[in-house]
This record gives C-alpha cells, structure tokens and sequence, in this order.
C-alpha cells in the first residue's frame, strides 16, 4: 500500500504561498460525482465534472487542482484501494484536503488508505453498506475527523447508533449533519459494545 510519508512529499520540501492558499480554500470542490466508477483507477484526472457547482476547481503551475474537497458520492466504489493514489494526482496540494464525500457508493469497509489523509475534517460515508461498528471505530485514526455521516448504513439500525458513534469517536463535533452535544458522550462505557484497540 502506498505510503503517505512517499504519497506527499513534494509538498514537503517548499513552503506554501498566501496566493496558493487563498485559491485552495476558494477553491470549488473536485468532482468526480454520478460517474458510475466501481474502482478509484477509472477515474479520469483531467475530467472532473463543473455542472453542479457550475466551474471545476483552478489549476495550479503543475496542472493539478486546488481544492480542499473531494466528491465521489453517487457511484459504485466498493473500495477505497487508490485514494491516495488519486489524492496525490489530482491536488496541487493534497495535504489541504479537509472534506471527501463518498455518500451513496457500496462500500462495506473503510480501507487503510483513507487514514493516510491527515488533515481530513469532514467525511460522507451515508448511504453506504457499513454494517459493523468496528469498521466506523477505525476512524480513531483521524485525529481530525469532525464531521461524519453514517445514515443509510445498515448500522443504522442497531440500537442507540448515534450513541454509540459518538462515543466510539470522541473527536467527532457533529454527526449526521446534528451537533454532537455534551449529553450523549455519558453513555455508561459497560452497556456500549465491545470495540477493540487500535493497533
């Protein structure tokens, strides 16, 4: 598997811009959306599409995108295997990636590769196939991971689901597009389900 220290070193060695910046955070997200894709390998870099949001992120000197968002909702991934593959030839700067969203896609389990993005904040995973709440405490990883959606997932349906997200992942401020609050992290540890330590 692709290494994240190797996946994004050139941005290692210069520091950024202020112009660079500012395109990055007005950047319009990078949209690869309602494409069918059933693998991250069909995706074609130079395609994205422009029609929901009316323009496709700025490209920078290296002909790659600014943006900070990532949209991949509406297809058939079953895997993430080659996202920071894609991260890495899409982004002029893939270290500023904050938000992807892979709603609506078939996914069962989050592979190693999404935990290689280090300053994701905002990840849509609803309308998945997400069964197990072990799956959803790998995210743990994510240090800064605050913004998550799981509805639509088959774990949905187990009894107190949002109580038990929330305290599977502590850093989390908002939940299926709700704010987290202080009452539902006082769930007694002993009637949450078993999940177990991260390697």
């Amino acid at each position: 598997m692709t290494n994240c220290c190797n996946c994004f070193t050139r941005f290692d060695k210069k520091p950024y811009h202020r112009d660079e910046i500012d395109k990055v955070r007005q950047g319009s997200p990078l949209d690869f959306s309602f494409n069918r894709l059933k693998c991250l390998d069909e995706i074609k870099v130079e395609n994205p599409r422009s029609d929901r949001i009316l323009k496709c992120p700025p490209l920078g000197p290296t002909s790659l995108y600014y943006s900070r968002s990532l949209w991949l909702s509406y297809n058939k991934l079953t895997s993430l295997r080659g996202l920071v593959e894609l991260v890495d030839k899409s982004l002029e700067q893939p270290l500023a990636l904050a938000w992807i969203d892979l709603s609506f896609n078939q996914i069962r389990c989050l592979d190693d590769e999404l935990f290689l993005i280090p300053n994701l904040r905002t990840l849509y995973l609803h309308g998945n196939c997400i069964f197990s709440l072990v799956e959803v405490s790998k995210l743990r990883k994510v240090d800064k991971l605050r913004n998550l959606t799981l509805q639509g997932n088959p774990l949905e349906s187990m009894h107190k689901y949002r109580s038990h997200v929330v305290n599977t992942l502590p850093q989390l401020t908002k939940l299926d597009f709700v704010v987290v609050c202080k009452e539902e992290r006082q769930i007694l540890p002993s009637i949450l389900p078993y999940v177990p330590p991260l390697p």
